[in-house]
């Protein structure tokens, strides 16, 4: 049976190891993630029988005239992979970012991401290089999502509009102009 929960007690402690187990040093931001307030950020674990399987960490911030969710991290146990478990903690994150107001979902990846970025697209993401969502979006749109996603070192960043009706993403971030 599988089951997504908030991440608390042993189950932080889960969500920091496998942080360091999948993204190196960079678990470190996860572990930070932990602190901070439920007003704008949540820790989601899977469960699979009661036993922790995967994580996803999301946040909320104002960006480019929106509300941007941010799927922060998104990690699951190795010998999980090619079961969907991603796609579950990703639609979760979207649930959960759609509670604290989110109007667009992001999420940022390096391109040598094959699993995730086909993920992603296969979710309704718009993966695009940053130079492509610079022609989209704008400069300075560009620099205030790199800013608020942390994205600085990706290459790719996956932007969908959430809410209903689903819009496009230039209506969906409205302080965006695209370059003429």
């Amino acid at each position: 049976m599988l089951e997504v929960v908030e991440a608390r007690g042993r189950l932080r402690d889960f969500v920091v190891r496998l942080a360091y187990e999948l993204f190196g040093g960079e678990g470190y931001w996860v572990e930070v993630g932990l602190g901070w307030s439920r007003r704008w950020a949540r820790t989601l674990v899977l469960l699979e029988d009661r036993e922790p399987v995967g994580f996803a960490q999301v946040y909320v911030w104002p960006c480019c005239g929106a509300m941007l969710g941010v799927h922060h991290y998104v990690g699951v146990v190795p010998s999980r992979w090619g079961r969907g478990y991603g796609k579950l903690l990703i639609a979760s994150g979207e649930e959960v970012m759609d509670e604290m107001g989110a109007e667009v979902y992001s999420a940022t990846l390096s391109a040598s991401n094959a699993r995730s970025r086909g993920m992603l697209e296969a979710m309704g993401y718009r993966v695009m290089w940053w130079n492509e969502a610079e022609k989209l979006l704008g400069r300075e749109c560009v620099e205030e999502l790199e800013y608020v996603t942390g994205g600085y070192t990706d290459d790719l960043v996956a932007l969908k509009p959430g809410g209903c009706p689903p819009r496009r993403l230039e209506e969906a971030l409205p302080a965006c102009r695209p370059r003429v």
